[in-house]
């Protein structure tokens, strides 16, 4: 069972998220906190204890990126996971870049553990080769996980709306996933993708 620390200024959140890790019976959850500061003063008792740390990306004081700073430097030994509401692609660039192990739309909390599992390298190992997709596809991909409407993603392709419906179902199809939103990030989060260098 791993420990983790959750900070969170949201009680809901707080509350739904240790709910989820409880739940699993691979985590317990040692200690919640609304800001980092509290946390750090804590840190003294509660350090040893620390196999896993959840931070939001949004906190009053110390924001997600500069309590990810501070613990690159008081805590590089433990592994830190973002979540945040809205995950765009240079948000998960400037965390991988602080150290994190991954960065989770809130809107994928129902597979928290599993994710973290993964995160942790103590998941699944399924692998999926991308060199199934072509160059297009993969920026479809790219442009889904990003967060991009369908009229942003016409406009980066300079297709209609209707085709690039049609082109989210046929790359749905290929991967095997509803064409939903939720479901190419799962799957992005779930193989490792990463936006291809265009």
């Amino acid at each position: 069972m791993l420990n983790v620390v959750i900070i969170e200024d949201n009680e809901m959140w707080r509350y739904i998220i240790q709910d989820r890790l409880h739940k699993s019976k691979q985590f317990y959850v040692v200690g919640t906190y609304s800001v980092g500061k509290d946390f750090f003063d804590d840190l003294p008792t509660i350090a040893c204890k620390i196999d896993l740390l959840l931070i939001d990306l949004e906190l009053p004081g110390d924001s997600g990126f500069e309590l990810a700073d501070k613990l690159r430097e008081r805590l590089p030994h433990v592994p830190f996971v973002v979540f945040s509401a809205f995950v765009k692609t240079s948000i998960k660039a400037a965390f991988y870049s602080l150290g994190a192990r991954a960065v989770i739309p809130k809107t994928l909390l129902q597979d928290l553990p599993q994710e973290l599992l993964c995160a942790l390298g103590k998941g699944s190992e399924e692998k999926y080769n991308y060199s199934q997709l072509s160059r297009d596809e993969m920026r479809l991909l790219s442009g889904i996980c990003e967060g991009k409407t369908n009229k942003e993603l016409a406009k980066m392709f300079f297709k209609e709306e209707g085709t690039i419906e049609y082109r989210c179902r046929a790359l749905a199809a290929k991967l095997k996933i509803k064409n939903r939103r939720q479901h190419f990030l799962m799957f992005a989060l779930r193989y490792g993708f990463h936006q291809p260098k265009i």
